[in-house]
């Protein structure tokens, strides 16, 4: 029992998925967290443009 254990321990295939999927995951946090800070500003700015390009009557 304990000999398997070890040897679990000692195992280190799959490290590298583990790692790029901990990478994928950081990577995708990152991007939500980013497109949600430029939300505000890239509707303020296409409102701009399209008022812009489409006056009132």
């Amino acid at each position: 029992m304990m000999i398997t254990l070890l040897n679990l321990i000692a195992d280190k295939k799959g490290n590298g998925a583990v790692e790029y999927g901990l990478i994928a995951a950081v990577v995708g946090v990152s991007l939500v967290g980013g497109l949600q800070l430029l939300e505000g500003g890239l509707t303020g700015l296409l409102t701009n443009i399209s008022t812009t390009l489409n006056p009132a009557p």
